[in-house]
C-alpha cells in the first residue's frame, strides 16, 4: 500500500516524456497564482524620478505562459561529494 501511494506520488511528478532527451522531465513546482512578490520598503521606491530599468522588473506577477511547465533536474552526485 505504501510502496503504491510512494508510485503515484512519484508518477505526479513527472511530465510527459520528451523525445529528443534520455531522461523523464520533472513538472516545474511554482504556479503563476501562487508567487508573491515582497513590498519594497525603500523610501521614494514610487518616485518616477528614481526609477530604473532594473526596478521594473517584478513590478508584475508572471503569467502561466511565462512560466516553464518541466525542467530536467539533475543528482548533482559530483557537487554533492565536496560537501562537508
Amino acid at each position: 500500500s505504501q510502496l503504491k501511494t510512494l508510485a503515484d506520488t512519484v508518477k505526479a511528478c513527472t511530465a510527459d516524456p520528451v523525445i529528443s532527451a534520455h531522461v523523464l522531465p520533472r513538472k516545474f513546482p511554482a504556479a503563476s497564482g501562487t508567487i508573491r512578490y515582497p513590498t519594497v520598503a525603500k523610501r521614494g521606491v514610487d518616485n518616477p524620478l528614481y526609477q530604473t530599468n532594473s526596478s521594473k522588473y517584478g513590478v508584475e506577477v508572471p503569467l502561466d505562459h511565462q512560466l516553464p511547465d518541466r525542467y530536467f533536474g539533475r543528482a548533482c552526485n559530483f557537487s554533492k561529494s565536496y560537501t562537508d
